[in-house]
């Protein structure tokens, strides 16, 4: 996929993100990007919330840990993409960007929104209707599989920001 083609990809996701051609503007940009992650992270766990209040409805108690575990996870990776390194200071104040680095970042953003979605995805099809532990575990697995692979994307994309071209 080439540079123009992820530009227009993330452009559909995120209003603004055109900033990123602009060096002045591409903090504000990488700040937005984070904002809207960090937002789509909050609102799973309000659909998890969901879930475990159909839980404590039905009385069945049994998952309620389990999904209290998830609902940290989740905030953890929400505080993980809004407190990370902003802004590409790597990029602007020290280095180089060159168009390698840049598609490189546009490839990682991509990711990032592709995790979060999938998150979303995830959190939404848990059942909301009391079943037990026992019968949600695979799901909740899924989620938070999906949530440390988030995770490591970024921490591989502060890594890609801080090196030097």
């Amino acid at each position: 996929m080439s540079v123009a083609e992820k530009l227009e990809q993330l452009a559909r996701w995120v209003p603004g993100i055109a900033g990123y051609q602009d060096r002045e503007s591409a903090r504000e940009t990488d700040k937005t990007l984070r904002i809207q992650l960090a937002g789509q992270l909050t609102d799973a766990r309000l659909l998890l919330d969901e879930v475990k209040r159909a839980l404590v409805d039905a009385r069945r108690l049994d998952g309620l840990a389990a999904l209290d575990r998830l609902s940290s996870k989740l905030q953890k990776s929400e505080n993980l993409v809004r407190f990370a390194s902003r802004g590409y200071r790597g990029y602007f104040d020290e280095y180089k960007l060159t168009r390698k680095m840049l598609e490189q970042l546009y490839a990682f953003d991509l990711s990032l929104v592709d995790d979060v979605n999938r998150v979303q995805q995830l959190v939404a099809a848990l059942p909301r209707d009391g079943r037990g532990a026992d019968e949600m575990t695979p799901a909740i697995g899924a989620v938070e599989q999906a949530l440390d692979e988030f995770a490591q994307h970024v921490v591989r994309r502060d890594d890609l920001m801080t090196q030097k071209g």
